[in-house]
C-alpha cells in the first residue's frame, strides 16, 4: 500500500469518527422522509417518498423520485416540507400532453 493511499483511508476513518461522535457533519448527507400531501387535483390524501440532501449553503433541498422533475429547498425542514406540498401539487396539476398528439396520430 502506498502512503497515498493509506493517508487517504486514514483521514476517510478520522472523518467517519468524527462524524459518529457528533463533532462533524458527514460530507454528504440525505434523509428518507415520507409526507402526506393532499392532493388538489383529485382531493385525495397520498403519502410521497422525498429524499432530503442538505445544502451546500444553509438549509435543505429535496426531490420526489415517484414525480420526476419534483424538488424543492427551504432553510428550515418544516419549510422544505411546505414547499414540497406546494411542489407537488403543482407538479401533478400541470396538464400532460397525450404522447398520441405529440407524435401527430
Amino acid at each position: 500500500m502506498t502512503k497515498q493511499a493509506f493517508d487517504q483511508i486514514a483521514e476517510g476513518l478520522k472523518e467517519a469518527i468524527a462524524v459518529a461522535n457528533g463533532i462533524a457533519e458527514p460530507a454528504f448527507w440525505h434523509k428518507a422522509v415520507e409526507i402526506d400531501v393532499k392532493v388538489i387535483r383529485n382531493q385525495k390524501m397520498m403519502k410521497f417518498d422525498a429524499i432530503v440532501h442538505k445544502a451546500e449553503e444553509d438549509g435543505y433541498w429535496a426531490e420526489i423520485p415517484a414525480v420526476p422533475g419534483c424538488v424543492s429547498q427551504g432553510e428550515t425542514m418544516e419549510e422544505l416540507i411546505a414547499n414540497l406540498r406546494e411542489a407537488i401539487n403543482d407538479c401533478l396539476s400541470a396538464p400532460v400532453l397525450d404522447d398520441r398528439r405529440a407524435e401527430g396520430l
